[in-house]
């Protein structure tokens, strides 16, 4: 994502939207752990974000952009423990482009998180907080 700046002080344009980009070469020194291990999530779940340190770096917060949103950090829509993010109740409004940075500006790779909302799937879960024998409703 990107965004535009001009003037003096500097007035700045909306957010793009986020676009894939992959880059081969040296791997961040940070990657960020989701649990439960999935993209995938569904509103009133929990989920918890957190900044896993290759080097020496410190200082790691979780970040996210959403489409209804600026740039923010953790501690503006979810609860801060060192390095992780804890999230009690998921909404919608959660969808969205999640990553690490370092105090220094370092970045881990991005990742897409889709929550969905309710849509008719039913399902009992585990004590991970995975969905099992999902069922689709239909009503007529």
């Amino acid at each position: 994502m990107c965004r535009g700046e001009r003037g003096e002080p500097a007035l700045h344009s909306q957010y793009s939207n986020p676009q894939p980009l992959w880059i081969t070469g040296e791997s961040p020194p940070v990657s960020l752990i989701i649990n439960p291990s999935r993209t995938q999530h569904f509103t009133k779940d929990s989920l918890s974000l957190s900044c896993e340190d290759q080097s020496n770096s410190t200082g790691w917060t979780v970040r996210r952009y959403t489409h209804s949103e600026r740039v923010l950090d953790c501690s503006h829509w979810g609860s801060v423990t060192g390095s992780t993010c804890n999230i009690s109740f998921l909404s919608t409004s959660y969808t969205g482009v999640y990553w690490c940075e370092s105090e220094s500006g370092e970045n881990s790779n991005p990742v897409h998180i889709t929550v969905h909302g309710p849509s008719g799937f039913h399902g009992r879960r585990s004590g991970t907080g995975q969905r099992h024998a999902l069922s689709r409703s239909t009503q007529s």
